[in-house]
């Protein structure tokens, strides 16, 4: 089963300057992942939130702060999602009873997320494009790298 993880990693993190040890392990998850940061993302305090893709048969966010913990990484879990929909349900008359979904194994903490966000660009009074800090307020989309849907949280 295949898992869309999003992590805070070090800034330039590469999987090829990763001991061996820790290859082996990330390669063992059947791990996907881009060597560049998220889409619609920017560094943060140098690092980078990234999206991998993990292969695991029951992954939760404990199993991946234990292989954080084994090799003494600064990485932390920000979210886990199943890569796949769960289907529709209807009724007999053919209503949706219950709409299609990804289930969620570990939500996204989104002020946690908010300073990796790329900024916004707005108009100002004489219509120059002004940038802006993402706000709790703006409703954020998690593009993903794999072809799933993105992770939307909505604004506050």
């Amino acid at each position: 089963m295949f898992y869309d993880v999003h992590l805070i990693i070090p800034e330039g993190t590469e999987f090829d300057n990763m001991s061996p040890q820790l290859q082996a392990q990330l390669d063992a998850l059947d791990k996907r992942w881009p060597s560049s940061i998220a889409l619609g993302t920017k560094p943060y305090d140098s690092k980078s939130l990234i999206h991998a893709r993990i292969r695991h048969h029951n992954l939760t966010k404990s199993i991946l702060a234990g292989l954080i913990k084994a090799h003494d990484l600064t990485w932390e879990v920000v979210g886990i999602r199943k890569a796949y929909k769960t289907p529709a349900t209807y009724d007999n008359e053919g209503s949706e009873l219950q709409a299609a979904y990804y289930p969620v194994i570990e939500p996204i903490d989104k002020a946690k997320i908010l300073p990796f966000i790329a900024d916004i660009n707005e108009l100002d009074e004489n219509d120059n494009v002004v940038p802006r800090a993402a706000i709790m307020a703006d409703p954020i989309y998690l593009p993903m790298y794999s072809g799933t849907d993105p992770i939307f949280l909505p604004g506050e």
